[in-house]
């Protein structure tokens, strides 16, 4: 210090250490957060502090890296949820600076819910006329397709006395729903495909071959497999069969033969016939039905039904085609 006489005057002189932290290297997400659920494309975006420029965050879901390194802040990757499966699933931030240094964030878990109860039917293909029926040749386009079999058969007067068989594409059948109290004969039976299928057939054989005998062939694409199925048959009335659901969101089916006249159906509310075979040369009719709409609750009971002929014998069996994801469902 100097004083008015300017004499100086030096203080002791005392050792200190600066002690400062220093910003560790870390990373962490902050779009979307621990716990939300996500559906569509979202948006991940992380902070990163660092001493050192950093270089690029690598993103990974459920331990696998998801899309390219994203080099500028908030290193943002637009992630199509579509394609992890519905659930809970983990992202984690992977950050790495000049040195190559790393920095792992804490894992933020999403519930990914997408409405993905899509169906496709990939194959419809029918064939008609005396004795055992053989499709055209067909092919599928995806892995893992359930096959379905609609068949009608003419058959004698009384009740029980027709049935089917059903073979081809290489696959092993099983039949899910038989009607046959009143005369004639409907059956569904069921197939999956492990792999593709290339140019293959299905036939559907009469128990009593010297009748007429539907073949319809359904390739559906989305499906889960079968679930609940339904019977019913009537001297006289409008056709209608119910079935339980097991599941939701899933497709409803039939298949319908009336043996007293060849006369087109009338759908009920919101179905729709897929194919339908008026045999004048025998006086039947065979047809295959639809629900348009997926189903609701699993427990809910669906009924498929046509208003008109109203008077003639029927046989009417139906079979529930699951989705293959539901997890996102709600009522």
């Amino acid at each position: 210090m100097t004083d008015s006489n300017n004499a100086v005057a030096s203080s002791t002189s005392i050792g200190f250490t600066v002690a400062n932290a220093l910003p560790t290297f870390t990373v962490s997400i902050t779009a979307p957060k621990e716990g939300h659920t996500v559906s569509g494309v979202v948006s991940i975006t992380s902070t990163v502090s660092s001493l050192n420029p950093v270089t690029g965050v690598q993103y990974y879901l459920n331990g696998l890296p998801l899309g390219p390194v994203q080099t500028v802040a908030p290193y943002t990757l637009n992630w199509d949820t579509k394609t992890a499966n519905n659930g809970f699933n983990t992202l984690v931030a992977v950050a790495t600076d000049s040195t190559s240094a790393t920095a792992t964030s804490p894992n933020v878990t999403v519930k990914v819910a997408n409405i993905a109860a899509c169906f496709n039917v990939d194959v419809d293909v029918v064939a008609t006329g005396r004795g055992p029926q053989t499709t055209a040749a067909f092919s599928t386009g995806l892995a893992g397709e359930l096959l379905l079999a609609f068949v009608g058969a003419d058959g004698p007067a009384t009740a029980n006395s027709q049935t089917a068989t059903v073979t081809g594409a290489g696959l092993t059948w099983t039949l899910v729903s038989r009607a046959n109290t009143s005369s004639g004969d409907a059956e569904i039976w069921q197939a999956t495909a492990s792999g593709l299928l290339s140019n293959v057939q299905v036939t559907a054989t009469p128990t009593k071959r010297n009748y007429d005998t539907y073949l319809n062939v359904l390739a559906i694409q989305g499906s889960g497999g079968v679930g609940s199925s339904g019977s019913a048959s009537g001297k006289t009335g409008a056709p209608t069969v119910s079935l339980t659901t097991t599941q939701p969101q899933s497709l409803i089916f039939g298949i319908g033969d009336d043996w007293d006249n060849p006369i087109a159906r009338t759908p009920g509310t919101n179905q729709v016939l897929l194919q339908q075979f008026l045999d004048t040369a025998t006086g039947d009719s065979y047809w295959t039905q639809q629900l348009t709409l997926q189903t609701g609750a699993a427990g809910s009971v669906v009924a498929l039904n046509d208003t008109a002929p109203t008077t003639d014998r029927w046989n009417f069996a139906s079979v529930e085609v699951l989705a293959a994801n539901t997890a996102d469902y709600q009522p």
